[in-house]
């Protein structure tokens, strides 16, 4: 679970980043991932996905996740969450990315091709 301070280093950040000015934020830990944690922020404006991991490389893992989404969003016909910020803070690598609510709604063969067709490139 996530640490009081570190919860305020992320609150912080999504004030100065994405001007979010709200103390009052729920988190809770969701499916996400093998290698992270994964966590739904939520606050009265909006929500947001964080991943975190402690491992020595993480940060720079992070960094270049960052990179790839911004590269998928600007290209992409399918809707990609946008990375809005990633750092350390103490042992603790972060990437927060907006909140997508997931629904199986189009089409995902198409969506397996395009995919597919990223990683050929």
């Amino acid at each position: 679970m996530l640490q009081g301070d570190f919860i305020k280093h992320i609150q912080n950040n999504l004030l100065q980043k994405e001007g979010i000015e709200s103390r009052n934020i729920s988190i809770r830990s969701v499916a996400g991932g093998d290698i992270n944690a994964a966590y739904r922020i939520q606050t009265p404006a909006r929500s947001f996905f964080i991943k975190t991991n402690d491992g020595a490389r993480s940060e720079e893992m992070f960094e270049q996740e960052a990179m790839g989404l911004r590269t998928l969003v600007k290209g992409s016909e399918f809707r990609v969450p946008c990375p809005l910020m990633h750092g350390k803070w103490q042992s603790k690598a972060y990437l927060v990315l907006e909140w997508i609510a997931i629904q199986r709604l189009g089409n995902e063969e198409a969506f397996g091709e395009y995919l597919a067709s990223m990683h050929q490139t």
